[in-house]
């Protein structure tokens, strides 16, 4: 069975340049949960592969968003789906709005869809 990959790469604004707009951000929902595998590639050459839950995502990209790293999300959509997909960006660009300084080194995000 071969695998479909979709590949997207957005460059992160630096914090001083992000959108300051609160009404188009809204708060996560906390029913709203998926498991992924979340790979975090480090400038010493050292990754960490860990199956996390949804909830606790966002603590493991800012743990380490002090370095400047590669994040790949890789999503099974057979597992997730896409409309948690959506959610799960949603929430990542509510959070990199609500704490910006914790981004002044982190610059690339990719993101891998697979199914």
């Amino acid at each position: 069975m071969n695998d479909t990959i979709t590949i997207i790469h957005y460059h992160l604004p630096l914090p001083s340049s992000l959108p300051n707009d609160k009404t188009k951000e809204r708060k996560p929902r906390k029913k709203e949960r998926g498991v992924f595998l979340l790979n975090l590639f480090h400038l010493r050459s050292h990754n960490l592969w860990v199956w996390v839950d949804k909830s606790f995502f966002l603590s493991f990209i800012f743990l380490f968003s002090h370095c400047h790293c590669l994040f790949l999300l890789l999503f099974h959509c057979l597992q997730v789906g896409y409309s948690l997909i959506k959610t799960l960006l949603a929430d990542i660009m509510y959070f990199i709005r609500m704490d910006r300084s914790k981004l002044s080194r982190c610059q690339n995000l990719v993101i891998l869809f697979w199914k």
